[in-house]
């Protein structure tokens, strides 16, 4: 199971998948108030800044969680992604155990994602925390599927190990 999990890390088709999972969710629940609120231009440009704040903010969570739960500096890289592509990643000591690991992997996911989330169903949107919510459940392939690695070897294996 380990292996299939690490086979879909390096496939671009599963992230693909996952992001048209992702922009689909988005667009069926907001996108219409999306549309009616900005125009392309300014979409554009929103969605930029937010390509940005949301590569550093998920990796700084990263850090600070492990940094919390390991007691260690964790340092943030620009590192060749699975997919060959240049991304930054947080490196933390590889002793850390499976359980920590779990939780610094999952820790953006619920800051960026999950609490925006809620707030927004509950408050007027600003569109700017909709792409941040969006890019950092898009950016979190990576995080869920070396979660599910962890869990399906049972050992202390995953992609932000120093070495």
């Amino acid at each position: 199971m380990k292996d299939r999990f690490i086979k879909l890390k390096t496939n671009p088709a599963g992230l693909a998948v996952w992001v048209v999972l992702i922009c689909g969710s988005f667009v069926l629940i907001w996108g219409k108030t999306i549309l009616n609120m900005y125009s392309v231009r300014e979409r554009l440009a929103w969605a930029i800044m937010a390509c940005v704040i949301t590569l550093i903010v998920h990796e700084c969570v990263h850090a600070i969680t492990a940094s919390i739960l390991c007691k260690c500096k964790p340092r943030i890289e620009i590192r060749k992604s699975p997919m060959g592509l240049p991304a930054p990643v947080t490196l933390f000591p590889s002793d850390v155990a499976s359980g920590k690991k779990i939780v610094i992997y999952f820790m953006p996911l619920i800051v960026l994602t999950l609490i925006p989330a809620i707030i927004m169903a509950f408050t007027t949107m600003h569109i700017l925390v909709l792409f941040i919510v969006m890019l950092n459940a898009i950016g979190a392939y990576y995080d869920v599927v070396d979660i599910f690695i962890l869990i399906s070897s049972g050992s202390a294996e995953g992609r932000r190990d120093e070495n």
